[in-house]
């Protein structure tokens, strides 16, 4: 069975963001930056705006309403 790749590119925002405000991961710097540096590539990439707006109508949490706000301002950023 084939997975859509956007699926699982959304799969993976959803989990970076949710692993990014864990309490537990705010005591690791380097894994903070990790995240941070992986999801600065996700917004670059061809599929941010549809990662943006499945964030932004997420209903998992605002942190990652947020990150779907700050796809948008990022890849309008880079792209325009």
């Amino acid at each position: 069975m084939n997975i859509n790749p956007l699926f699982e590119l959304q799969l993976t925002i959803y989990q970076l963001v949710t692993e990014l405000y864990n309490p537990a991961n705010q005591r690791d710097p380097a894994r903070v930056n990790e995240i941070q540096t992986r999801l600065q590539q996700l917004q670059k990439t061809e599929h941010a705006w549809a990662i943006a707006d499945s964030l932004l109508q997420s209903e998992h949490s605002a942190q990652h309403r947020f990150m779907g706000a700050l796809t948008f301002t990022v890849k309008i950023n880079v792209s325009w």
